[in-house]
């Protein structure tokens, strides 16, 4: 596979809803020879932010299109109930929870879900389009970081098995001491 079809692959996928970061970060990682980590970063981040231009700023023209055609606005009336159930911290904080939900790498929050809430809560649309790029950019942080650990943490394994086992016995002994004292000292209704 060579570099540029790599770089595609890695872009295409961070823009695709529901997968962004979540999946090209890793997918990068893993196939990581052709790619180092900064442009696999770059492309991720890049990738999964512009799709917040066009939920901010095309949505709006062609939604009144799209409510025309009845499964389109089945579908709409469902995804804003959705996003809208989800926006609670975002209303709450505004530009920060917005922030923070895009940047949170988990299923359901991403730049999609958090710019269409933005949308729908009206904020905004230079700061929806600011608060989507430092929240892709913590996601690509933190899913950054989550690979390089995980990687570090398979090797160590590999290399050195027998004891990575004995801590894992160690500590599960540790946490059921731990849940055992905690039951004791907790009052009973």
């Amino acid at each position: 596979m060579s570099y540029f079809y790599k770089s595609l692959l890695v872009f295409l996928i961070s823009a695709v809803p529901l997968l962004e970061l979540r999946a090209s970060i890793p997918y990068a990682f893993l196939t990581e020879p052709l790619l180092n980590y900064r442009t696999a970063l770059f492309l991720s981040v890049l990738g999964s932010w512009l799709p917040s231009f066009f939920v901010v700023f095309v949505l709006e023209h062609i939604e009144p299109l799209l409510r025309r055609i009845g499964f389109l606005r089945d579908f709409l009336d469902r995804l804003y109930v959705k996003t809208r159930a989800r926006s609670e911290r975002i209303k709450k904080w505004e530009f920060w929870g917005l922030v923070l939900f895009v940047g949170m790498p988990l299923p359901g929050t991403g730049v999609w879900t958090g710019s269409l809430a933005g949308y729908l809560l009206g904020l905004h649309k230079p700061k929806i389009i600011l608060a989507a790029l430092l929240g892709t950019l913590l996601a690509g942080l933190l899913m950054s970081f989550l690979m390089v650990f995980l990687k570090f943490s398979l090797e160590m394994i590999t290399r050195y098995s027998f004891g990575f086992v004995l801590v894992l016995l160690l500590l599960a002994v540790l946490s059921g001491l731990v849940y055992r004292l905690a039951r004791r000292v907790r009052p009973r209704p």
